[in-house]
């Protein structure tokens, strides 16, 4: 697009209101924390912490919306930033004004706000993302404890017929450890011809 159709003429004050309208229309928490403490943020970002409006937050202290557990990260990446060093964006663990913890994506970078060094921090919402890695997790453990108590020998195998998994029943009836077993052949353990195999569960298995 020709430069000459951007509009160069716009007053600091003119740009600054659009920044700022550009920055509430972002669904991401944006803030800027200025020693130590909320110098401004958005109304999405004082949503995400559990306020009614953003002039609810400024002057707050940043720490006070930092789970305990992110405390030394925390501290760590603030002084990284303060010697204009890059950090990486990470997962933190934030606390909402009611108490309430949420988890988010966070970036920051050092900028300089009212002529002063600041930190610009954008945060995105994962909270969701998170409690369904959770729930996963958690369907996972009960399935894996499930196969494990189990009194019938249960062995998985790849398309190869190596064993992926064994329950303990498995490896009590074989008479071997799991590290003994994990990566080998099933065939080595129990002999069958070569051959193509279809388990009632759809897989197939080739013993060469």
């Amino acid at each position: 697009m020709p430069m000459e159709n951007f509009d160069n003429s716009a007053s600091p004050l003119e740009s600054e209101d659009r920044y700022r309208q550009l920055v509430e229309l972002c669904p991401d928490l944006i803030a800027i924390n200025y020693d130590g403490k909320i110098a401004f943020i958005n109304s999405a970002g004082a949503k995400l912490l559990g306020a009614e409006s953003p002039d609810q937050l400024i002057g707050r202290s940043v720490k006070d919306f930092i789970h305990t557990q992110n405390y030394e990260l925390s501290r760590q990446r603030l002084q990284q930033l303060k010697q204009s060093k890059s950090v990486p964006s990470i997962e933190e663990t934030f606390i909402r004004l009611d108490g309430t913890v949420f988890y988010a994506e966070a970036s920051a970078m050092p900028i300089t706000y009212c002529g002063k060094r600041a930190i610009l921090v954008v945060a995105h919402d994962i909270t969701e993302r998170k409690q369904a890695e959770k729930a996963l997790n958690e369907t996972k453990e009960y399935l894996d404890n499930l196969i494990d108590s189990s009194l019938d020998g249960i062995v998985a195998v790849n398309n190869d017929g190596h064993i992926i998994r064994a329950n303990s029943y498995f490896i009590k009836l074989i008479g071997y450890q799991r590290e003994e077993i994990i990566g080998k052949r099933i065939a080595g353990f129990f002999p069958l011809e070569p051959g193509t195999y279809h388990s009632s569960a759809g897989a197939t298995v080739t013993i060469d």
